[in-house]
Formats: structure tokens, C-alpha cells, sequence
């Protein structure tokens, strides 16, 4: 047992030998178990180990926001200008098909929402092929929500509402060139592009488009406008920015969070319809997932305070707190408490746009 516990810090020490020398916190820590380990000190090694391990997750996702935070920004040029809705997952997501058994976070929840249009491709043939590999960083980008057309009997289909968008994913290691073994459908602009329809019981007026715009860089839109915007922009047509950092709701985004959004909403977005058709003069919303200690986070600008409704949800009582940080700006916490978990990124995510219809 003791070669193994000496085996595994080893192992942890060596995936910290590539720590750069500028994070003098990690290279202390580092030092401190060889310590340990040279001592015979075990439980000390195996406490440090931990807090080690811990450290070196948090540097790394430290640094896959500033590099997330740089993307971001490149995308934002190449968005319509008319896009409402942005969010960023800077955390990686190892691709895996869902275990019905396992209750998420509610981060991991949030990420979903963001994985959404790839699941989609190929009727999901496409996210298969994709398993276990790993996302590096995600982007959900949407405008234009609202109901599918109504079914036969005149009910509103259900499941996620119709809105435009595009995902765009960056992975850590190439995807196959091309994308699809079969041949592509048509090009766009000089880029390949695979047209495929909605998987088995999604609306039938769903359609996806994906391409691949480098090594380890896949875009995947339901909307041929979208993409062809998308992809002008990014040729370098003139155009004004999608959510130009003028917006106030900038300022009270958490740029750095695992999982973060921002929503510029247009007549008050969809916030009046989940609260019973109140009108509180919203105008911007941001959240944030996966904050420490694994608190979710929202910030509302409008004239009236549009959290007591929320905070009468059973999932939600013991778990919220709600404060007002300015005149005008109104602010939720929620801990990530498993009654809670589910219903956090399904509130959060409808008041983004991305509305769901049980």
C-alpha cells in the first residue's frame, strides 16, 4: 500500500513538474510534498497531495479562462449583429453519453444546454463518434426565440423553443478532416458544410449545419442564416459587434466562472412569461455556474426585483438567497444543494432564452 501511495503522489508530482515557474503558490506546494514524501510523513503527503491536486485544477482552469476570455472576444467579431444571447463553458467537458442514474451539478446541467446543438448533428451519430474526447471550451450563441410552429391538434411542441444559434467547440485534440466520412451537402463561403435533420421526436422544422473551421475548432448552428452571417464576419465583412461591451450587463458578467452568460433582453425577454406576465422592466441578465463552493449566481438589470417569485420554488428554499447590489441591478445565489441542482440551470437557462416545455 505504501508503494502505491508513493506511486500516485509521484505521479501527481510529476504532472506539477510542468507548472510554470511564475506560480510560485504551486511550486511551495510542490516542494512541501517531496518534503513529506522524503520524511515517511504519509498522512501530511497525502493532505498536501490533495490540496495539490486541488491547486493545480484551479490554475489550470485559471488559465483556460484567459485563453476562453481571448476566443471570446474573436467570436463576438465574427456573431450577427442581432445576437441576444451568449454563453461561455471555459471549463473542458469530457464527452460522454448521459447516465440517467447520476444526478448533476448544476453546472454540469448548465453544460448541457451548451453541448445541445451537438448532440444534435447526424442524429446524434456525430456526438458518439465523440465520446471521451474532450472540450476545451464551448459557445452557445443565440437570437430570435419563440414557439415551434404549433402540432396538428394546436399544442405547443414541447422541448427546448425554436430560437436561432450556433455552437461553436474547441477541442484538445484535432477532429477528422473531413468532419463526416460521406460527402459534404454544400460549401459556404469556401467551407464545407454537413446538412442533416432533428433526431427522432425533436420538431421536424429543425435542421442542423456543421462544419470544421480548423484542426480542433467545429461549428454547429440550426440556422442557415446564422452560419452565413457567422462566417462572413469572420471573412472580415465590416459589421457592428454582437453585444458590444457598451451594454451595462457587462459590467456585472463573471467573465472568469466555469460557465458563465449573458443575455441582452429585448421586451423584457422571457423573465415576464416564467413569472406569470410581470412586467419588471428587465433589460440585461447574467449567471454564472460553478463558482467557488459551487454556487450558481444571476444578476438582473430592471426596475423591479424579479426574484421573490423564484424564491417561492420549493427546489429553491434553503438554497437562495437573493440582495439588491444597486438601484436597479438584482442579484440571486443559489447553493448547489441536490434538490436544487436540477432546477437552477433550467430557470437560469429559460431567462437566458433557452426555454424549455414539459
Amino acid at each position: 500500500m505504501r508503494i502505491q501511495a508513493v506511486a500516485a503522489l509521484i505521479a501527481c508530482a510529476g504532472l506539477a513538474a510542468q507548472t510554470p515557474p511564475s506560480q510560485p503558490a504551486l511550486v511551495q506546494q510542490l516542494d512541501d510534498l517531496r518534503a513529506a514524501i522524503a520524511g515517511g510523513a504519509w498522512d501530511q503527503a497525502s493532505e498536501i497531495s490533495t490540496k495539490f491536486r486541488k491547486s493545480v485544477a484551479e490554475a489550470r482552469d485559471r488559465e483556460g479562462a484567459a485563453g476562453a476570455a481571448k476566443l471570446t472576444t474573436q467570436i463576438l467579431d465574427w456573431l450577427p449583429t442581432d445576437t441576444e444571447t451568449l454563453v461561455v463553458a471555459t471549463q473542458p467537458i469530457t464527452l460522454s453519453k448521459h447516465d440517467e442514474t447520476r444526478r448533476g451539478t448544476s453546472l454540469q446541467g448548465a453544460q448541457s444546454y451548451v453541448l445541445g446543438l451537438l448532440y444534435g448533428v447526424e442524429g446524434g451519430t456525430l456526438f458518439d463518434s465523440l465520446q471521451g474526447k474532450t472540450v476545451q471550451m464551448a459557445v452557445l450563441a443565440a437570437r430570435q426565440f419563440g414557439n415551434h410552429p404549433a402540432e396538428a391538434n394546436g399544442a405547443l411542441s414541447l422541448g427546448m423553443i425554436s430560437f436561432q444559434g450556433c455552437g461553436v467547440y474547441t477541442f484538445a485534440e484535432a477532429l477528422p478532416d473531413p468532419l463526416f466520412t460521406r460527402p459534404k451537402n454544400e460549401s459556404i463561403l469556401s467551407n464545407d458544410v454537413w446538412v442533416s435533420g432533428a433526431p427522432k421526436g425533436e420538431p421536424e422544422d429543425e435542421k442542423f449545419f456543421a462544419t470544421r473551421l480548423g484542426a480542433d475548432l467545429a461549428v454547429v448552428c440550426n440556422d442557415r442564416s446564422f452560419l452565413e452571417q457567422m462566417l462572413a464576419n469572420r471573412g472580415g465583412t465590416k459589421h457592428q459587434r454582437a453585444l458590444p461591451e457598451t451594454l451595462p450587463e457587462w459590467k456585472y458578467a463573471w467573465r472568469d466562472a466555469p460557465l458563465w452568460g449573458i443575455s441582452h433582453l429585448r421586451d423584457g425577454g422571457m423573465l415576464s412569461a416564467i413569472s406569470g406576465d410581470v412586467d419588471f422592466g428587465a433589460t440585461g441578465i447574467t449567471v454564472a455556474f460553478g463558482l467557488p463552493s459551487g454556487v450558481t449566481k444571476a444578476r438582473v438589470i430592471a426596475k423591479l426585483d424579479p426574484w421573490t417569485g423564484f424564491m417561492e420554488s420549493p427546489e429553491l428554499q434553503g438554497a437562495a438567497t437573493t440582495r439588491k447590489v444597486q438601484d436597479g441591478v438584482w442579484e440571486i445565489s443559489m447553493s448547489d444543494d441536490p434538490k436544487a441542482s436540477g432546477m437552477i440551470p433550467f430557470l437560469l437557462m429559460a431567462m437566458l432564452g433557452f426555454v424549455v416545455l414539459v
